[in-house]
């Protein structure tokens, strides 16, 4: 993997017209401060690509095998990427249909249904998120931020304060 060399920052991500794979956090360690800083949180960064290139190798994969859990994150992640709300809930509800456990499958579809304004719903499935991972910052932080929006401000700030607590304790671990 070759890392670019930019004046002011330092070494940046791999170049993007590497091969389009999906990286990991561990491919950014000493190179992306947050992949340092924040161990706990999944980094994923998808390089040199469109997202309609990938709904359709994930649709294609998913032809194949309607049960691949990977391809349907993929693409209703993607779906959601591109704010077409209806294919990502669709995707994403088949993906826990398959994987009730699928944490970061969960957090997108509760992304998912607050960005069209069914908070209840995502603070079901943000609970769930915090119950199966406890330390998903972003998790506490969107649950708290749909509390905000129902006008549950106690919740909300709880959820707020429980968040950058454990924000910066993750920080130095």
């Amino acid at each position: 993997m070759q890392f670019m060399e930019t004046p002011s920052r330092g070494p940046s991500r791999p170049k993007a017209e590497e091969n389009g794979s999906l990286l990991k956090r561990a491919d950014f360690i000493g190179v992306d401060e947050d992949a340092e800083l924040y161990p706990h949180r999944t980094y994923y960064f998808r390089q040199a690509f469109e997202a309609d290139k990938v709904i359709d190798v994930c649709s294609k994969e998913l032809v194949a095998d309607p049960t691949n859990v990977q391809a349907a994150f993929l693409r209703g992640s993607m779906y959601y990427k591109n704010k077409q709300y209806e294919e990502a809930m669709q995707d994403l509800t088949n993906l826990l249909n398959m994987d009730p456990y699928h944490v970061e499958g969960r957090y997108t579809r509760a992304m998912t249904l607050s960005n069209t304004n069914k908070h209840e719903d995502a603070i079901a499935d943000l609970s769930k998120v915090i119950k199966y991972d406890p330390e998903h910052v972003n998790g506490i932080f969107a649950r708290a931020a749909c509390y905000n929006a129902l006008g549950m401000f106690t919740e909300s700030i709880e959820d707020y304060n429980n968040a950058l607590a454990l924000d910066e304790a993750q920080k130095h671990t």
